[in-house]
């Protein structure tokens, strides 16, 4: 009988907890993965990780940082929250820190089940079906994005190999290529001509913010790219609302 008590009550406090909580609010999501215990949701569904690289210089495989950083993942259509991830760029993996009853492990998850993740202030999103440009599936970070594109960043590593004392020790160098998503269509941006051709109505434009930000170009190139991409699409939408006028 007490048993029976217990259940119902619990049973009671989770269905009116959870009336209270909005399922568009990361609450709700952590609130419910712990009542019913991380191991029995779906980020279960993955691969132990096992690290299998000596670094040399410490230039590891990973975004940012090789420690585990707060962040999000959307995985198998479920948003999770409150989790702690790292992003293996050279293998393009996402890893997460799972705690459970048997000790602390490192998943990694399914990428054709990950739709999304962020790791802090850095939003990810697959793009399954390859990039037309390069043919390159995979996790792409979102640098900026408003109602007329998408402007993305692909993250790579170079892994550069070395023997020291009959050892095999790793190196990775870092490398990136930027992307605009564009009246459906995707296209690879290294230069301003390639800029210019996606954009030939705003050359003068370009070029006098190209001319403008050299310093800014050098110095931080995600952030130039951020500036260019706000001003491009603030032009184009005082374009269209002078056509219409």
């Amino acid at each position: 009988m007490k048993i029976r008590l217990l259940f119902f009550s619990s049973l009671f406090c989770f269905i009116s907890y959870g009336q209270l909580l909005n399922k568009n609010n990361p609450d709700y999501y952590n609130w419910f993965d712990t009542f019913i215990g991380i191991e029995n949701t779906g980020l279960y569904n993955g691969v132990l990780y096992t690290e299998k690289y000596n670094l040399i210089h410490k230039k590891h495989q990973f975004f940012n940082s090789s420690d585990f950083i707060p962040g999000s993942v959307s995985y198998e259509g479920k948003e999770y929250y409150g989790l702690m991830i790292k992003y293996n760029i050279y293998e393009d993996k996402v890893l997460i820190k799972l705690s459970n009853k048997f000790g602390v492990r490192t998943l990694q998850l399914i990428s054709s089940n990950v739709d999304n993740f962020s790791i802090g202030d850095h939003k990810f999103v697959n793009i399954r079906s390859g990039i037309s440009t390069t043919k390159e599936s995979g996790f792409y970070e979102v640098l900026t994005s408003n109602d007329r594109f998408v402007f993305y960043k692909k993250h790579h590593k170079i892994k550069k190999e070395l023997f020291k004392e009959d050892r095999l020790l790793y190196d990775f160098l870092d490398r990136e290529s930027y992307f605009l998503f564009y009246n459906d269509s995707y296209y690879l941006i290294r230069t301003k001509s390639e800029l210019n051709r996606v954009f030939p109505e705003l050359k003068k434009d370009i070029t006098t913010f190209y001319n403008a930000n050299k310093t800014v170009r050098k110095s931080n190139s995600d952030m130039f790219w951020i500036l260019l991409m706000k001003k491009i699409h603030s032009l184009i939408s005082n374009n269209n609302n002078s056509i219409k006028e």
